[in-house]
């Protein structure tokens, strides 16, 4: 007897009724939770998910959306204020320095470690990662009021990029002209094996949103 094709079993509505002999299974539908004859959605929104703080989480079956609030702009996972004024950050030979793309207005945040720093930005969490001396990659509050140091012996950086989310360093490996990824969580740097073939490697950017 196939309880399934009968329509006779006692799954959930939102699982899948598999015959077997004697019997049947039931299996909950992706998306919920249970043991097949009660199945409830999971609200994807309820637990840990990649929407920004200023956006708002609707849950869908197996899935859910990220939009952002009144008054932001974004995907959603990354949203801006709309008042916001655009700051630009450069290193001259002793500062990091902001420009007030507005209002025109210049000021001098703090001294650097080294004339030869690279910056980049990490709209993420708001902060600048900066490798200066050579060797050294920090993390700098906006205002300059605190500068924490991340790695110290990381002399063979050419370029790199930051991905504020998962806290990933993107770099190119000066010595092997080659492309690595550096968890600053644990530490871990490995060569991207998949680009492994790619040389003269200039320059390297990420986009965190898409």
């Amino acid at each position: 007897i196939d309880e399934c094709d009968r329509d006779t079993h006692e799954c959930d509505g939102n699982a899948t009724c598999t015959n077997t002999r004697g019997g049947y299974n039931c299996t909950c539908y992706s998306g919920f939770s249970g043991d097949g004859y009660v199945c409830e959605e999971i609200d994807e929104c309820a637990g840990e998910n990649d929407c920004h703080d200023n956006a708002n989480c609707t849950n869908t079956i197996g899935s859910y959306n990220c939009s952002c609030n009144d008054g932001f702009e974004g995907n959603g996972t990354y949203c801006q204020d709309l008042c916001q004024v655009p700051i630009l950050y450069y290193a001259n030979s002793s500062t990091i320095d902001t420009y007030n793309t507005k209002a025109g207005d210049l000021s001098s945040n703090f001294f650097l470690r080294s004339p030869d720093a690279q910056l980049v930005y990490d709209k993420h969490n708001r902060q600048i990662l900066m490798y200066a001396s050579g060797t050294t990659l920090s993390r700098v509050t906006l205002d300059g009021s605190n500068i924490t140091t991340l790695a110290t012996d990381e002399e063979h950086i050419r370029r790199f990029t930051y991905d504020g989310r998962r806290n990933i360093i993107y770099y190119i490996h000066d010595a092997r002209d080659a492309i690595h990824m550096l968890n600053l969580t644990n530490m871990q740097d490995n060569e991207i094996g998949a680009l492994a073939l790619i040389s003269n490697i200039q320059d390297l950017d990420i986009d965190v949103l898409n």
